[in-house]
Formats: structure tokens, C-alpha cells, sequence
């Protein structure tokens, strides 16, 4: 509702080029930031107390930056960038419409190395900057991340033999990276290990990575633990059914989502709905073909794909899709889930469905490159 806007949420975009590397603070109202320089370290510190984090850990390998923290200094929320070893300098500017305050960073030895003092924000009239918001990323591997659901205390549902829904889909999700990996393409997990990650975290690291898919694995569960087969959801403000809105809610209680929006929030969820509408008949595609591969992979009868407000798909920059592999509440799925032939056939599956879909679009641009000659 208009009344209960959210305090200015401030998302993360990075981007890697050969010759610097690109930070973006981007909010939904504009900010004023100035930046404190302490050896390998910059603090950007907003001018303005009423704005929320869309991320909490944003880490980097490119040498350039890090990662990049949130800590209170002085009674102020502040964004710590850790530097790399190849970082000599930065310049700062500023961009509206949305407004993003950007940092660029240079290495050692750059032909286009700035003085170690920072240069001052200049207005975007007066100043030459790249056409984009991020610049393309090097090369056209595909970067496919792959976010196991729930870790560390976030448990997810529970089988009547115990076993857990964060260890089937980290295992799921390991030997879905190994196959992806096999093919050339590089795959990317929101986590390695039995950890907490928040759910804008996950959407953020693959916006950060600039991927070409998101797909999160989890394991469904109802009250009376009948149910069975896998489920396919692509995001919406609008949920299909009241089972998919109800395990939406479900999935959406993860550790971390009290420290952003609610889901709820119907201002906030529908312009992260606008952020997915670029990617919505994508997504829709994307999910299909994995129901349609899943099905006929493990026999299991059809329960066709669905929308829900997912809020780990919120925000995602390229087609997202959540599966729900199957009932783990279901004793009998319950043992196949912890299986790890069955785990590999549900990833090799997942896969098939990624080469399917990224094939059908190929074919599809190939057709209108043509035409248009």
C-alpha cells in the first residue's frame, strides 16, 4: 500500500572490463554519497539515514575489488570496499533516471590509471560516461548460477526420516554445477557450503555475475504429505493458486528477509515485478521446458508450471525460475530424494533443459538475423 512505503532501498550491479571494473550503487530515490579513502579500503557513505541494503556480503574475484560489507561507523550505515591487490585508483560520477552513484576502478600500470586522490562527483552534463548502466561482460561463456534453497539454521522442510531440504538441493545443485562445468559454460552456486545467505543475496550474486539463467532448487512439502511429482515457478506479483502463494510464503520465511521488504509490500513487490518483466516470456519458457524434462526424466505425472511472488526471483536481471523437485514430507519421495543416482538424474534433467532452452533461443535469433538481411 502507498501509506507503507519501505525506507530508499540501495541494490549492487559489478561488471569486469578489460580496463577497470564498474560498481553501481543504484536506488528507487535519488542519494548523495561521498567517499573516505583508508589505504586499500573505501567507505562510500550516504548522505541520508532513511535508505535500506538490497545485499549484506557482495564478493568479487577480479582483483580489482574484493568485496563489498556493510558496517555502521559513527552511527551511520556505510558500504566498506575491500580493494584487491591489482587496484591503484577510482573515479566517482553520478546518473539519474534510475539514479545510480558509480565508482570505477583501475589496476596498476592501466593506461588510464587516475591520481590516487579520488575525483570529485562530477553531474553526468559534464562529464563523458559510457552509454550503459554496466558494461557487457568478457566473452560469451555462459554463466548459469545455480542457488541451493535454505543452509546453516534455515533447514527447510523436513522428511519423516529426517532428512533435510538445504542438503537435497546442495547436493542437487553440486552435481548440477559439475555437469554445466563439463560443458565449458561456468556455474555459479548463491552458496558452497551450509551456510545462511539472505534471499536478495542470491538474486544479487547472479546480477552481479551478470548470468544468462538463475534457476533455485528446493523440496516441496504439504500438510498431509501425499502429494508427489516436482513443480516449475517463474515469478509473479499474482500467485496461480493459493498452494502456490502458500508455499511462496513458506519459501519467502527464510533467515534474512526480516532485514529487507516484505514480500508484501505491494508497492515494493510490484516494481521488482517491473525488474522481470523484461525477462517474463523467457522465464516462462525456461520453466516449462524443466517441467516438461523433469517429468519425463522421473515418470511422474505432470503438475504443470505456476507463478508465484518468490522472493528469491525478485530483482533477477536475466529468466529466473524456482523448482520444487518434489515432496520430501512424502516418504516415498522422501528416499528418493536423498538417493544420489535419483539427485543426478533430477540435474541432469535441470540441464538437458538449459542446453533445450538456450538451443530454442539461438535458433530463434539465428531466424531473425536472417530474415533481416
Amino acid at each position: 500500500m502507498i501509506g507503507n512505503v519501505q525506507a530508499n532501498q540501495v541494490t549492487l550491479k559489478y561488471a569486469s572490463e578489460p580496463k577497470y571494473s564498474r560498481l553501481v550503487f543504484q536506488s528507487f530515490s535519488p542519494m548523495s554519497y561521498t567517499v573516505q579513502s583508508e589505504g586499500s579500503v573505501l567507505y562510500v557513505i550516504p548522505q541520508s539515514e532513511d535508505f535500506s541494503p538490497g545485499f549484506q556480503n557482495a564478493v568479487f574475484e577480479d582483483g580489482l575489488v574484493q568485496n563489498v560489507t556493510i558496517e555502521t561507523r559513527e552511527n551511520r550505515k556505510v558500504f566498506k570496499i575491500q580493494t584487491g591487490i591489482q587496484y591503484a585508483s577510482y573515479r566517482t560520477f553520478e546518473l539519474k533516471d534510475p539514479p545510480r552513484f558509480v565508482i570505477d576502478f583501475y589496476g596498476k600500470g592501466s593506461t588510464t590509471e587516475q591520481p590516487e586522490q579520488p575525483v570529485p562527483v562530477v553531474p553526468p552534463q559534464t562529464q563523458t560516461v559510457p552509454p550503459t548502466l554496466l558494461p557487457s561482460p568478457i566473452g560469451s561463456k555462459k554463466v548459469i548460477v545455480i542457488d541451493p534453497g535454505h543452509g546453516g539454521t534455515e533447514t527447510g522442510a523436513k522428511g519423516p526420516s529426517g532428512t533435510l531440504e538445504k542438503d537435497v538441493t546442495m547436493s542437487i545443485a553440486r552435481k548440477l554445477k559439475s555437469i554445466v562445468e563439463s560443458t565449458g559454460m561456468r556455474a555459479i552456486l548463491t552458496r558452497d557450503g551450509d551456510q545462511i545467505v539472505t534471499l536478495d543475496d542470491r538474486t544479487s550474486k547472479a546480477n552481479n555475475n551478470k548470468a544468462d539463467l538463475f534457476i533455485s532448487i528446493h523440496a516441496n512439502a504439504t500438510i498431509r504429505g501425499r502429494a508427489r511429482g516436482a513443480e516449475t515457478y517463474f515469478l509473479s506479483a499474482q500467485a496461480t493458486d493459493d498452494e502456490s502463494r502458500n508455499i511462496a510464503a513458506v519459501e519467502n520465511n527464510a533467515i534474512g528477509l526480516n532485514q529487507a521488504p516484505a514480500v508484501e509490500d505491494d508497492l515494493k513487490l510490484i516494481l521488482w515485478d517491473m525488474a522481470q518483466t523484461e525477462f517474463l516470456a523467457e522465464s516462462s519458457q525456461l520453466a516449462e521446458t524443466i517441467q516438461q524434462e523433469l517429468n519425463n526424466t522421473l515418470s511422474i505425472s505432470n503438475r504443470g508450471i505456476k507463478q508465484a511472488p518468490f522472493r528469491v526471483l525478485t530483482g533477477a536481471t536475466m529468466p529466473a525460475v524456482l523448482i520444487e523437485v518434489g515432496f520430501i514430507n512424502n516418504p516415498d519421495e522422501e528416499k528418493l530424494m536423498a538417493d544420489a543416482e535419483y539427485q543426478m538424474k533430477i540435474a541432469t534433467a535441470i540441464f538437458r533443459s538449459i542446453q533445450s532452452f538456450q538451443n530454442r533461443n539461438q535458433e530463434a535469433s539465428s531466424k531473425i538475423n536472417t530474415s533481416g538481411q
